[in-house]
């Protein structure tokens, strides 16, 4: 399997993407030398990598890269001041591209076709809705699983923000947008479907909790606020699912803590074990579907661990590991 990691360049020591497609133990290989590609995707029809990008210019965008003859290889990329993003998601006919922008909090949609991008066709600014001095932090969109809405975590406004989509513009419908307030000081960060799309979970970074919400034409509906297991769990970074098993992974990075909680029959959450990460600062996750092993892409050591998975969920450490500069995203193919 070959693993492909973003980074952080701003720390210096990296150069970009890597990958660890010469050696399982080290991501020696680079993708592509680009400024601090922190999120990056591959979207399910077509073999194009895209990454986002933010540079010691100012100026911040996307970058994609086609794969042939075994190598990756850089295609285009389209900047813009003030666009540094921290995530990107694609829609699933592969036309549109919504970025996500904490420091500036907005929306922007780019319009693509394969590895090329045509350009930004919208940009959204959370920054009418900041009141009582708060700032809007915009730290994920995802579209749902019907591509008819697209959800918004704003960590900086203690909401999440469902636009409706319209498909044949890629704009999102901003006179009906829905606002869900989350408790105050949460921090809302990034969330995740169900299974068969009829809840949503979502990862407070501040907080450290976990809400589950019913999902049904648009509208969330909470169903239940988990604490953290842990007082001094903060500092959230990942939640991911599992694709078989009735198991969510959240990594904690104030502790270098893994957990996982159950889903139950009714879609609640139950909170099963905590684990060490085996390194510093665990940012992304990623649960292979090659050979069914979890990784933590750990920032601060400069490594990825390797955790094999139970019939239960339940993780254990791995000796092996991957190192790699300041990794803080992971995607394989």
């Amino acid at each position: 399997m070959q693993i492909i990691i973003g980074t952080y360049t701003k720390f210096g020591g990296s150069t970009g993407i890597y990958t660890n497609k010469n050696s399982a133990q080290l991501a020696d290989h680079v993708v592509g030398t680009i400024e601090n590609p922190t999120f990056l995707c591959i979207p399910p029809k077509s073999l194009v990598l895209y990454s986002i990008t933010t540079q010691t210019d100012g100026l911040g965008g996307i970058v994609s890269y086609t794969y042939d003859d075994g190598r990756w290889k850089y295609a285009e990329k389209k900047v813009y001041k003030n666009a540094g993003p921290c995530h990107l998601t694609i829609d699933q006919s592969e036309q549109y591209i919504v970025t996500s922008h904490y420091h500036a909090g907005k929306i922007e949609v780019y319009e693509i076709a394969g590895a090329k991008i045509r350009g930004r066709i919208q940009t959204i600014s959370h920054m009418q809705y900041e009141e009582n001095g708060q700032k809007s932090h915009v730290h994920q969109a995802v579209f749902s699983p019907n591509d008819r809405e697209v959800i918004i975590c704003d960590l900086g406004l203690d909401a999440i923000f469902v636009y409706p989509f319209n498909k044949k513009t890629g704009e999102l419908e901003v006179e009906q947008v829905k606002v869900i307030k989350t408790a105050q000081g949460s921090g809302p960060r990034h969330l995740i479907f169900s299974k068969d799309g009829m809840k949503v979970y979502c990862l407070h970074e501040l907080s450290g909790q976990i809400t589950t919400y019913q999902y049904e034409n648009g509208t969330l509906e909470l169903l239940q606020e988990l604490l953290p297991p842990r007082a001094d769990l903060n500092a959230a970074a990942a939640i991911k699912r599992h694709p078989s098993l009735p198991i969510i992974y959240v990594s904690y990075r104030s502790k270098n803590i893994i957990s996982s909680f159950h889903i139950q029959e009714d879609g609640l959450l139950q909170y099963s074990e905590s684990i060490d990460c085996g390194g510093l600062v665990p940012r992304d996750l990623l649960i292979s579907c090659q050979n069914g092993k979890l990784y933590s892409a750990n920032q601060n050591s400069s490594d990825i661990t390797i955790f094999s998975i139970g019939p239960n969920g339940e993780l254990v450490l791995n000796e092996e590991k991957i190192v790699v500069p300041y990794p803080v995203c992971l995607i394989e193919v």
